[in-house]
């Protein structure tokens, strides 16, 4: 769970994407500002201080059982921001994933994993979610991100869907996975920083190649557990690169904000340490890929939590409160109608199934919305698909709710 002003930031970001792209994306799984819970919950003005470096990661946030925002939020937001590095340094990078290098028992040797996961990929989006809606909305983070300008012009919806084969969408996810998200992750194992699981990498792919078409697809596609482009929180890890550093040398992960904070540290115990006039710091973005840091231990339950002047962030599945202290995140199940999130606290606890937190609105848990109903993402829709009028989304303020779109069928991934 999220800062309330976290939240904010992040949506703030994940609502200008949302317009520049005149869409409006379906419900996502839960990604949070990182790829790990409580990375960024440190406090009102901790997270204003994250903005300038850090606001394309932050895009990434998504709230439990929330309003549709998250829909957008997961997306890679173009910004000057702690995941952009000079493209050469990308491109070295790129050069060490293709080598031939194998870490783990089994499975997909870490050398072929972008070409895996690309052909894992492809063949599930040209088998179940071949129209242009279809690919134009699952590139869509893609299309965003600035670390992929070299390869955006292939990529829906600015290529000609008539040369947009499978094949053309393996080559170019080829060169787009060993730019983002993957090429710190297959750094870090190939220089022993992380534990790579080859078996684990095989068991995502054969899921996606085995989904039923549909939702379904749709989801196996996005889960930040196998290769879902934006990071899961918590629990909803990488499953198939380990973190165990506890002390020692740490380098950063470009994946997320999480992956920024806690680096190759194990992120139950400890952060990634930037040490800047003796006292951690968030890493500049000019120096990655390549800064590094130090394994440092992160607050527990009841300890102090910052950003500035010095960083220290919660472990993994904890929050920083208002009070600048780490505390477990609010989880109980809410009564249907309650007040779900407020300026102070945040998010309160999780809204009945059938309901959403409206966090633009009336901040109490709203039933979700039948078909034809304006909504302003999927999670606020029963069909979990909110949809833009042909004309685009747009943002207007009606008794504080931001609405983009109504509430239709489920309309991704039902090809053949």
């Amino acid at each position: 769970m999220a800062s309330a002003d976290g939240l904010l930031l992040a949506r703030w970001a994940g609502w200008t994407l949302a317009i520049a792209l005149g869409a409006c994306s379906p419900s996502m799984p839960s990604a949070d500002v990182a790829s790990d819970r409580g990375a960024t919950d440190t406090g009102a003005a901790d997270v204003r201080a994250m903005d300038s470096t850090s606001a394309e990661d932050a895009s990434e946030d998504s709230a439990r059982e929330t309003d549709a925002t998250a829909d957008v939020a997961t997306m890679d937001v173009s910004s000057s921001d702690v995941g952009d590095a000079g493209s050469s340094a990308d491109a070295t990078t790129a050069d060490a994933m293709r080598a031939d290098t194998s870490v783990g028992d089994g499975g997909v040797a870490l050398g072929s994993l972008t070409t895996e996961i690309a052909s894992a990929v492809c063949g599930a989006l040209f088998r179940c979610c071949p129209t242009s809606q279809d690919l134009a909305t699952y590139f869509a983070p893609y299309v965003a991100s600035t670390r992929l300008e070299s390869v955006r012009s292939r990529l829906p919806p600015n290529v000609a869907m008539a040369s947009f084969d499978e094949a053309a969408c393996r080559a170019v996810l080829r060169d787009a996975f060993a730019i983002a998200p993957w090429a710190d992750w297959v750094s870090a194992a190939t220089a022993g920083r992380v534990t790579y699981d080859g078996a684990a990498a095989e068991r995502c792919a054969s899921a996606l190649r085995a989904t039923s078409c549909g939702k379904p697809a749709w989801d196996a596609l996005l889960d930040p557990r196998c290769f879902g482009f934006s990071p899961g929180t918590g629990d909803v890890q990488r499953s198939f690169f380990r973190r165990t550093q506890t002390t020692g040398a740490c380098s950063f992960l470009r994946d997320g904000t999480g992956g920024v904070f806690f680096g190759t540290c194990d992120p139950t115990q400890s952060f990634c340490c930037y040490e800047s006039g003796g006292r951690c710091t968030i890493v500049p973005g000019a120096m990655l890929p390549g800064a590094m840091g130090m394994c440092r231990p992160a607050a527990a339950v009841g300890e102090s939590c910052t950003i500035a002047p010095a960083l220290r962030v919660c472990r993994t599945g904890l929050e920083c409160d208002g009070s600048s202290r780490c505390v477990a995140p609010r989880t109980g199940m809410l009564a249907s109608g309650a007040m779900c999130w407020n300026a102070s606290d945040g998010l309160l606890g999780d809204c009945p199934a059938s309901e959403f937190c409206n966090l633009f609105g009336s901040g109490r848990c709203e039933a979700r919305r039948a078909q034809g109903v304006a909504c302003s993402g999927g999670d606020q829709c029963l069909s979990d698909f909110c949809q833009c009028p042909s004309t685009g989304c747009t943002m207007s303020a009606e008794g504080g709710v931001i609405e983009v779109g109504r509430c239709a069928a489920w309309g991704l991934c039902n090809g053949r």
